[in-house]
């Protein structure tokens, strides 16, 4: 029923699909961190003010090996603590009021300095516009013992271009130190006492279930609570188990296997409701689904900010090729081509198993992929080279021809990156189907990619990375060679052309003679290519692996 009853919310809070889902924060430990009382408190201010301009005016200057990787400066405000020690207190808190006029996302930095340069604490504060928000800030283990300063600080970086923001102003009040009393655990894997560790998403119906507990809870009695029938319906005993990781007590339920809502409960603690069905994991395929529509770059995401980064550029070949699009990196605004291909893929074979279990899930991952692809598609700039990465930290603009037009995207053209590229390609034909607008362009660059793939490292083995940025750089032969040999055989799925099986099993070899036989059985050893050898021959094959 829970598990029912949220799919329907975040159906209905989609609201096609051009919105992103609100921010559950009812059970985030920030929420459960701010119901803690404090015994004791010191304040350190009572009122600062920060006005901080979203742009200077000037280029954002980064690094020469990475100059767009940049900001426009940085607005702070510093308390000096004169090396006190504050060990007797365990967190700081204080309200923070972002005033805004328009779209943007704002946060705020809090940084503790101690007298030790490396031993320094930063908490990235997030925050909601217009409203006063209540921070803590959990010291922790962090070292305090000879403060030097506590600043509070934001970097400039950027205005959006159409209803971003000119300014923000940052209206913080009683900023104090507290003691709570409260020591969160922060090593090992073992839970704290009042604290039972679970799979949140769930459990599959014939799957194993085991949850986590402290170790001074073995031997006692569980049970586990159907929530509907409001009475428990299993139950055992907390169990040892001892590995690396220390001794936790476990609690093993796998022979549960109703579905329905539960709660596990052990010495009067309680967990929060969880489901045992046969697909839990819809809620969390539409929450991932809906994390990457909001790192979408080029397009506008509504609350979050507006089409951007138009004026981004490769330049190859006396052209400019257009780098907008695709979605922003997880952490700041830099784009990989290659992790957008990744995504993409992820994006497509996640709605293959949807397609039959939930329609509108199935489409809109495929949806989602499609923005991906047309990135990819748009990124291939000729002879085997594509735009590969940018660093980014800032907005620009978005009007091509001014001053902060950017051209500094990476060009690249490897084998390692063209066989992915070529292997998704083809899968994504397989899914999208002929009668899509992408299929052709999909589908000749997916030959066209293996072939400059296949060409250089026929000729030249595997080449040095370019640059050192990219994340692939490190990729070990092995991997390289099975990478080469599954995208030829993606390609002898979609097009039933026996030179792609015979590739696949020719680049398999390595990977096979890297295997570790030592102690192993002959019989559990890959097969990888006389199967491939046997796809080569059975051209009536044209199922999904």
């Amino acid at each position: 029923m829970v598990l029912n009853v949220l799919l329907v919310l975040l159906m209905a809070v989609w609201d096609g699909k051009t919105f992103p889902l609100p921010i559950d924060t009812l059970h985030s430990y920030d929420t459960y961190a701010k119901e803690r009382k404090a015994l004791t408190s010191c304040v350190l201010a009572k009122e600062i003010q920060l006005n901080v301009p979203t742009t200077t005016g000037k280029r954002a200057v980064g690094s020469p090996n990475d100059p767009d990787y940049a900001i426009f400066g940085t607005v702070d405000y510093s308390i000096s603590m004169d090396d006190k020690n504050l060990q007797p207190f365990d967190r700081i808190a204080l309200e923070v009021l972002p005033t805004i006029n328009g779209t943007g996302i704002v946060n705020l930095n809090l940084q503790l300095n101690n007298a030790t340069p490396a031993q320094v604490g930063a908490h990235l504060i997030n925050l909601i516009p217009n409203k006063w928000n209540h921070i803590v800030y959990e010291l922790g283990e962090l070292p305090r013992e000879q403060v030097k300063s506590i600043r509070i600080y934001t970097d400039i970086k950027g205005r959006q271009p159409v209803t971003g923001v000119d300014s923000v102003q940052y209206s913080i009040r009683n900023l104090r130190l507290e003691q709570t009393g409260y020591q969160a655990k922060e090593r090992g894997w073992e839970p704290e006492d009042n604290m039972v560790s679970y799979s949140m998403s769930g459990y599959l119906t014939n799957g194993h279930k085991t949850a986590v507990v402290n170790r001074t809870h073995i031997g006692k009695p569980y049970s586990i609570i159907d929530i509907d029938k409001g009475k428990a319906i299993h139950s055992g005993k907390v169990a040892s188990s001892a590995g690396s990781i220390g001794t936790l007590g476990l609690i093993d339920f796998s022979a549960l296997t109703q579905q329905g809502s539960y709660r596990i409960e052990v010495d009067s603690i309680l967990s929060e409701p969880f489901p045992i069905g046969n697909d839990i994991f819809q809620p969390s395929a539409w929450r991932v689904l809906n994390y990457i529509f909001c790192q979408r770059c080029g397009c506008e995401v509504r609350g979050i900010h507006d089409a951007c980064h138009s004026d981004l550029y490769a330049d190859y070949s006396g052209r400019s090729f257009s780098y907008g699009g695709g979605w922003h990196d997880a952490g700041d605004l830099s784009q990989q081509t290659l992790q957008t291909a990744d995504v993409a893929f992820a994006l497509l074979e996640a709605s293959e198993r949807y397609k039959h279990i939930n329609k509108d899930l199935s489409e809109r991952l495929k949806e989602e992929a499609c923005w991906g692809l047309k990135f990819i598609l748009q990124c291939r700039l000729g002879d085997g080279y594509h735009a590969s990465s940018l660093g980014l930290l800032h907005w620009t603009d978005n009007k091509s021809g001014t001053f902060d037009d950017i051209h500094t995207v990476r060009t690249q053209n490897h084998a390692f990156d063209n066989f992915l590229y070529a292997a998704y390609e083809a899968f994504a034909c397989r899914v999208l189907g002929e009668q899509h607008p992408l299929y052709p362009s999909l589908f000749s660059a997916a030959k066209e990619d293996f072939e400059y793939a296949a060409t250089q490292y026929d000729e030249k083995g595997i080449l040095p990375y370019a640059h050192i940025m990219e994340h692939t750089y490190n990729t070990p032969p092995s991997l390289f060679t099975a990478t080469a040999s599954w995208a030829a055989t993606q390609l002898y799925i979609l097009t039933h052309e026996t030179s792609y099986a015979q590739k696949a099993a020719q680049y398999i070899s390595y990977t096979l003679q890297c295997q570790e036989t030592k102690g192993k059985k002959p019989e559990l050893k890959m097969k990888a290519a006389s199967l491939l050898y046997t796809l080569s021959i059975n051209q009536e094959n044209n199922s999904f692996p």
